[in-house]
């Protein structure tokens, strides 16, 4: 593999780094598992060439029992080892969520770029048991295999160099089909997993546009589409399946003419008496253990494709959403004074800003105002340090936004947004969202500022109602207030509104303003918006 190739185990290998000691524990473990099963072969061969011959039935039963213990030896060093493995691998694999939780918040909150990323998000809990699946195979299945194969391999060289030879033969042969094979495998798991992800866009996309497909009465054309979807996972799960089921009757085949063949020709040197029975049987029983072994091998083969697919699309998610390290962060009580000094910015390789500058004070109202497409909205997130100007800077409280903790200035900053962004759970869920520690009377404050208070408590459960996915059992209007009053929670030093008059009339938020003013500790109040019944009311106007 070249460097690119190596790239996304390089990333894996970094969650396993603090495990060093516990992975040369499972060496270890794996180390005393081969010599407590090697002895066995040197036993079968005493009591083929000793015991039996001699019906000499206590010394039969004293390797019987040695071979019990060593046996049981060898599964304990074993159960050790995988135990020891599933912990390390389990707890890799939370660490590999966190990480990719924390690249998913450091996203630009892009919808382009969350739209092409929602149908891959869907798979990544799969993805990530994939790779956990497979990191379990190497080192509780593969490793310890991999020993025993090679301990077995050299008692064989001891035995007899032709036994060596055969044995070396048949699992050289056992390697080129599975290398054969393998390629059928990979593309097979591949287009699964691609048709798998494909199916999953599809029901997410059925999903949320229900009320589009009901409407247009396009039902029949999206279930065209789906059925389209459907069928092509049938035939790539068909596909793998089957190569799967191909891998392990080629590796049987491989393994039964190799024994086979240990036998014709084993038996030929016990006729000539250069080998003795015992020799044979103990020959036979070291070809059949690896066998086993060999299986344990193939049978994580699978495992091992389809998480190296997973872990290599998990690590293009990884590398698009970088996460951010900022050497500074420090923290302020934000008074609410913002300066956007010069800003420049844009999407692709236009911009939509140019050379911004605003300054916003302490319990004033600011107000943006524009043509649609000229960056109202994004001038707001901007202010909170969602996406990074291109040049020019922001300050809060004179400080730039780049050398402050990003999440604690945030928290001194209420966000409305042009869409109520509300998710299934109660009223009162979502207006303490973020802050799980607010009293019932602190939510009843914020949504009373927000002209909620009264609609909420005239529903049957009041703050207790559940709102569904989306809230659509709200009106606009409702929804807003709802996510007004999630703005307003804590007494913010600055409150942004975006387009409140979507879903909020003139009236309604004048109502709101003069709630906010007469607070002892009002917040700078920043609005994009159109509607000129507001200007009258601003402390300044800023037009892009």
């Amino acid at each position: 593999m070249n460097r690119m190739q190596w790239a996304p185990w390089r990333y894996l290998i970094t969650f396993y780094r603090s495990h060093i000691p516990s992975m040369a524990t499972i060496v270890v473990l794996s180390s005393l598992q081969m010599g407590a099963a090697l002895p066995i072969l040197f036993i079968v061969q005493r009591i083929f060439d000793e015991a039996l011959p001699r019906q000499d039935v206590t010394r039969l039963l004293g390797y019987v029992s040695a071979l019990a213990l060593l046996y049981l030896a060898a599964i304990g060093f074993l159960l050790l080892a995988r135990r020891r493995a599933l912990f390390i691998t389990r707890l890799a694999a939370a660490c590999l969520r966190e990480d990719l939780l924390d690249r998913l918040y450091a996203m630009p909150p892009d919808r382009a770029m969350r739209r092409e990323f929602a149908p891959t998000a869907t798979a990544f809990s799969h993805d990530v048991d994939r790779v956990e699946n497979m990191c379990g195979a190497l080192v509780s299945q593969a490793l310890p295999a991999s020993l025993i194969i090679i301990a077995f391999g050299a008692y064989l060289l001891w035995l007899n160099s032709l036994t060596f030879a055969l044995a070396l033969a048949t699992l050289t042969l056992l390697t080129i089909v599975q290398q054969r094979i393998s390629a059928r495998t990979h593309r097979a798991a591949r287009d699964h997993q691609s048709a798998l992800r494909a199916y999953s866009a599809r029901t997410l996309f059925a999903l949320r546009y229900l009320d589009l497909t009901q409407s247009r009465g396009a039902i029949d054309v999206e279930r065209t589409n789906q059925r389209g979807a459907i069928e092509r996972l049938r035939r790539a799960s068909c596909t793998s399946s089957w190569n799967r089921a191909l891998v392990q009757v080629a590796n049987d085949g491989v393994m039964m003419v190799g024994s086979l063949t240990l036998l014709l020709v084993g038996g030929y040197f016990v006729a000539m008496r250069e080998l003795t029975p015992g020799q044979l049987i103990s020959a036979y029983a070291a070809l059949a253990l690896t066998r086993m072994h060999a299986g344990n091998l193939t049978s994580a083969l699978p495992a091992v494709i389809e998480g190296k697919l997973a872990l290599e699309h998990i690590y293009a998610f990884a590398q698009t959403a970088m996460v951010s390290r900022r050497t500074e962060s420090q923290r302020i009580h934000f008074s609410g004074r913002m300066d956007v000094c010069g800003v420049t910015f844009g999407y692709g390789d236009s911009p939509i800003l140019r050379n911004v500058s605003l300054s916003v004070r302490p319990a004033s109202l600011t107000l943006i105002v524009g043509a649609n497409g000229s960056g109202k909205s994004t001038l707001l997130r901007l202010m909170i340090g969602l996406y990074q100007p291109w040049s020019g800077t922001i300050l809060a409280d004179g400080m730039p936004l780049c050398k402050l903790d990003i999440q604690h200035l945030r928290r001194q900053i209420g966000v409305l947004y042009q869409e109520p962004l509300l998710f299934a759970g109660t009223i009162r869920d979502n207006i303490a969202y973020g802050f799980p520690e607010a009293s019932d009377a602190e939510v009843q404050r914020a949504a009373q500022l927000a002209c909620a208070h009264a609609f909420i408590t005239a529903l049957p459960h009041g703050y207790d109602t559940a709102i569904g996915e989306d809230a659509l059992r709200l009106s606009g209007g409702q929804r807003q207030r709802i996510a007004l009053a999630r703005a307003l929670l804590f007494s913010p030093r600055m409150l942004l509104l975006d387009e409140p008059t979507n879903h909020l009339d003139v009236e309604s938020l004048q109502t709101i303003l003069t709630n906010l003013s007469h607070l002892d500790n009002a917040p700078a109040l920043v609005i994009t918006t159109h509607r000129p019944e507001l200007f009258p009311a601003a402390d300044r106007v800023i037009r892009l």
